[in-house]
């Protein structure tokens, strides 16, 4: 079939738990016309490189031959270009009428395939792109100055919070830029299905509270501060959920704390079927770098819509939610508060948030987000 109208997202990475891209692409899929939705990645090469995802998307991770991984920032730049050049020889023949890059990454090839398809170009953000954790040595001016030298060829910008929205207009003042949340679908729960229940699956007492730690096990989480304040206590239980480098210092305290517990990544679409039998989440970052600081991440609202009250790190980017709908606990995120707080949390201060949480699920979802998000779209193709 020839295909006429195609829509391409640009992410380097393996493409399993990028929830927000799968979000948008369904979004799109379900209300724009495309013949084709390409979700681009980069192959682990355990995975297949092509996997049909539904309607007309399909995800293609770019199979690179060479070293799998090395710290080097010389090795990453190659293998970058390296995606590149399987990106251009992919769609060199195909009309390609919007490219949603979703890093800084990904702009370089996306500036190139706009040019070659007269295409729009969504700088459909995920961080605060030049000031991320990931940004060191000569990546980090290196990024500064691509990204100045490429944002001319930008249609509209995204960004994941109002606060880093601020920062991009500050700094690109005549370009077009709208927050899209990292919110979620909400659920339909059906507590009945036991497979979800995290209680049972790690048998957990009903009389005790189970606090839980959805995402990435990476430095910058305060991963480690949470296992050692949760190391204290015997009846408040907490479930770290996701995949990442820190799993061996986690799964070390599990093995020693039966109240530490470890299980792998789920499916996006079904995270919040296992949230809503805990009775809070966690997200205490660090500030690490300015993008942390000034982010709302997934997990946050993964918590909202599965119903969770949330402790909270004091940053700017969370702060003025947790406060404005009254979500939770913010804490500047030390050992002496997380202890304190966790010490005096009962099931009754659980149960008098958790009221506020369903009232702001009204507004914090993905139905609400979801239509800025493509009537933002459909209003940039019609102007071009």
């Amino acid at each position: 079939m020839k295909l006429n109208s195609i829509n391409i997202h640009l992410y380097p990475q393996p493409l399993i738990y990028e929830s927000r891209m799968f979000r948008q692409t369904k979004s799109i899929n379900d209300k724009m016309n495309f013949d084709a939705i390409f979700l681009v990645g980069l192959s682990d090469n355990t995975l297949p490189e092509y996997e049909k995802i539904d309607g007309k998307r399909t995800i293609w991770r770019a199979r690179i031959i060479g070293k799998k991984t090395s710290p080097s920032s010389i090795f990453k730049i190659i293998k970058l270009l390296k995606w590149y050049l399987a990106i251009r020889k992919k769609f060199n023949k195909h009309p390609i009428k919007m490219i949603n890059c979703h890093n800084l990454s990904s702009l370089p090839i996306a500036v190139y395939l706009k040019i070659k398809n007269n295409s729009i170009l969504v700088y459909d953000t995920h961080e605060l792109e030049t000031k991320t954790l990931w940004k060191k040595g000569i990546l980090k001016p290196l990024s500064e100055i691509i990204e100045k030298i490429l944002m001319p060829y930008v249609d509209l910008i995204f960004v994941v919070s109002d606060e880093i929205g601020k920062w991009y207009k500050k700094k690109f003042p005549n370009k077009t830029i709208y927050t899209v949340n990292n919110t979620n679908y909400i659920p339909a729960f059906n507590k009945s299905k036991s497979k979800y229940n995290i209680r049972k699956i790690f048998n957990i007492p009903k009389s005790s509270m189970v606090f839980i730690h959805s995402g990435y096990f990476t430095e910058g989480r305060n991963i480690k501060l949470i296992c050692r304040v949760f190391n204290k206590f015997k009846d408040k239980h907490i479930i770290f959920m996701g995949v990442g480098s820190l799993y061996n210092i986690i799964n070390k305290y599990s093995r020693l704390n039966k109240n530490i517990h470890i299980m792998p990544a789920v499916e996006s679409k079904k995270t919040t079927s296992y949230l809503q039998f805990a009775d809070a989440g966690i997200t205490l970052s660090e500030k690490t770098c300015l993008s942390i600081y000034l982010a709302v991440p997934a997990k946050f609202y993964e918590y909202i819509a599965g119903g969770l009250p949330i402790i909270s790190d004091d940053f700017s980017g969370k702060i003025k939610l947790v406060n404005k709908f009254k979500l939770g606990w913010v804490i500047k995120p030390t050992f002496k508060n997380l202890y304190r707080l966790v010490s005096r949390l009962k099931k009754t201060d659980i149960k008098n948030i958790k009221t506020n949480i369903f009232k702001a699920r009204e507004i914090l979802n993905w139905k609400i987000d979801e239509n800025k998000y493509i009537d933002r779209l459909k209003d940039i193709l019609q102007k071009n």
